[in-house]
């Protein structure tokens, strides 16, 4: 009996040791299954055949398109370089080679997209790595690194991206890993040894070097790393440990310089491996003339032509990568988006449009924790306020207080004040550097405010919501959307094609002799992206051939043609139709001023479709 006692004290005690390692292992686990559950089950979405396109053309040096940092893409174009070496390309437009890559190649158009994302899934895995790697070198806090993981991995919105040919998960992590790594070392500089310092420098570079090869909204670090060197300056003397305050300046302004020089011998590798070998013509759009900024910088770097050879070469990278820059500003600018929203065609703001969607495509659990958590936290910061009020105020550590929230604050609220206008609103993705700022500050408060009972049932409720969610994909809607999922939004917030892929299955599948003898005015096809099942089939089924389904069969014919009134004519032959969400929406906004739009919106509310998925695509038969 005694020794059944010690081998369970002596579990209790390992279990403990171990618990964070088991906690990892748990969350590696349930990471990677949502995402190649994610990575095979769903086709491509629509920006993924651009990003496959530009990653092909990057493979081959002859890159042509900038709008986002490559370096995600150079790594997948090393492992299209060495797999699929044999394509020969006819196509140069990014969506064109993309499409021509992945249905018309001797290979496999899904093998090249799965193998592709799971650079991409890999890839988006590092934070949790980089936070666990924190946490046992006692940096992090384990409540905050186990709270940040659920609510990372566990969030709909961002496991439904952390697999695609996307830059938008890459760009929030690498940016909220760049800023968590300053604050340690602000915080701890004179508690750590030289080893953890080194450490911490190495991090340092390397997360400021991913953030701005992974997406251009992560160029606003730039001014911040300025900041931060002042205030690098200023903090080691507001601390009374710190014996020698300008060491700790000097060596952070050491790391910020070797930080720059490393981004730059990034962008010249990746640059010259992408784009050597092309003819890319290095532009000016006209609105950078309205930007001071942009203007002098492009002045510049025209000054540069008269400059030799060797320094056109050694400039060439930095040209390219402003490039691509100037490009975002450029569409970023724009001066009207239109967009589906809440059952209207309406212009929207960035913010308006996120802050209208946050309630309904988070995991509600997370919305309902901070909710609690808030007031508790605010009514025992008055008190501990109230209660050290009578001892004497230190205004430097209130000062040194304040400098560290400045660094956890000013990238998302920079973020905030510089995008909050923007008419660009075609996905609450370009939300995500904001909201993983967000689940740290939840992170922070749960770990302090909840109970060890509360913190396991809130837990439990986020992973089983979560884990029901994430089925649901980028069409996730959680239950405080008291109406139907379409009337949400469009777009990458919902509808981005990610479903053509599984309703083509079906009907391959199911419907085989069908495709085989269809006509070109057997099938309509309406869906987001204008997709062809024509190609689409040959993700399937490389050996499926009926010239008849590549034609102009995708026409909506939803406006023009009465579903109901003519389905007797269909008697001699069987007629499919596909329609997404964003043809139901059309036909939802247009239904009051027109018959034929109400006749066939009727149609859909009235007839049950073969095949549906997420609310997302419907396949009906007629006939």
């Amino acid at each position: 009996m005694s020794n059944l006692l010690a081998i369970n004290e002596a579990l209790k005690i390992g279990i403990k040791k171990h618990l964070i390692s088991i906690f990892l292992i748990f969350i590696t686990i349930s990471y990677f299954s949502i995402g190649i559950f994610n990575t095979y089950y769903y086709g491509p979405t629509v920006d993924e055949f651009a990003h496959i396109g530009a990653t092909n053309s990057n493979s081959r040096g002859v890159a042509n398109n900038g709008e986002h940092p490559i370096l995600l893409k150079t790594v997948n174009a090393i492992l299209i370089k060495i797999k699929y070496k044999n394509f020969t390309a006819t196509e140069s437009e990014q969506y064109k080679l993309g499409s021509e890559f992945l249905f018309d190649s001797q290979y496999q158009g899904m093998e090249i997209l799965r193998y592709s994302r799971f650079i991409y899934l890999a890839f988006n895995y590092l934070p949790i790595l980089l936070l666990y790697l924190l946490t046992i070198n006692n940096l992090l806090s384990k409540n905050i690194f186990g709270w940040f993981s659920i609510f990372y991995i566990f969030s709909p919105a961002f496991i439904s991206n952390s697999n695609l040919l996307t830059f938008d998960v890459a760009g929030s992590w690498t940016a909220l890993l760049f800023i968590v790594i300053n604050y340690i070392y602000f915080n701890r500089y004179t508690s750590t040894n030289r080893t953890t310092k080194l450490w911490l420098g190495l991090l340092f570079v390397s997360t400021f070097c991913l953030a701005l090869n992974t997406k251009y909204s992560n160029v606003i670090l730039l001014p911040i790393l300025l900041i931060f060197n002042i205030l690098a300056l200023v903090f080691p003397r507001l601390n009374q440990s710190n014996k020698k305050p300008l060491n700790f300046f000097l060596s952070y302004a050491a790391m910020s310089i070797l930080a720059l020089v490393t981004f730059y011998i990034t962008i010249y590798g990746l640059y010259s491996f992408s784009f050597g070998n092309s003819n890319f013509v290095f532009g000016r759009h006209s609105i950078i003339n309205k930007n001071l900024f942009f203007n002098q910088y492009y002045n510049l770097l025209e000054y540069t032509n008269q400059f030799g050879g060797r320094i056109q070469r050694l400039l060439l990278p930095i040209k390219w990568y402003m490039s691509g820059l100037s490009s975002v500003f450029l569409r970023s600018g724009e001066p009207s988006y239109t967009s589906f929203f809440h059952g209207q065609n309406i212009n929207k703001t960035f913010l308006e449009y996120n802050l209208g969607l946050l309630p309904f495509k988070e995991n509600p659990l997370v919305l309902i924790g901070l909710l609690c958590a808030m007031p508790v936290a605010l009514w025992r910061s008055l008190a501990t306020l109230k209660r050290k009020h009578s001892s004497a105020f230190n205004p430097k550590k209130a000062l040194s207080v304040i400098i560290l929230l400045i660094l956890l604050l000013i990238f998302p609220l920079m973020y905030l004040l510089l995008s909050k206008d923007s008419k660009l609103t075609i996905g609450y993705r370009h939300f995500f550097p904001i909201l993983i700022f967000g689940y740290l500050f939840a992170a922070a408060l749960f770990s302090r405010y909840f109970s060890r009972l509360i913190s396991c049932i809130f837990i439990l409720l986020i992973v089983t919501t979560g884990l029901i969610g994430t089925f649901q994909n980028l069409s996730y809607v959680n239950f405080l959307w008291r109406s139907q999922k379409w009337l949400l939004v469009n777009d990458s917030s919902y509808n981005w094609g990610q479903e053509n892929y599984r309703a083509t299955k079906y009907i391959y599948d199911n419907y085989y002799a069908d495709l085989l003898s269809a006509s070109d005015q057997d099938l309509i096809i309406s869906s987001f992206g204008s997709s062809n099942i024509g190609r689409e089939l040959k993700l399937i089924d490389k050996n499926f051939s009926n010239p008849n389904l590549n034609k102009a069969t995708l026409e909506a014919k939803y406006f023009t043609e009465n579903l109901i009134d003519n389905r007797k004519s269909y008697s001699s032959h069987s007629k499919i139709i596909i329609i997404d969400s964003e043809v139901v929406q059309k036909l939802y906004l247009c239904q009051n001023n027109n018959y034929i739009c109400k006749a066939n919106f009727e149609f859909f509310q009235n007839t049950k479709p073969i095949y549906t998925n997420n609310q997302v695509i419907y396949v009906y038969k007629l006939g």
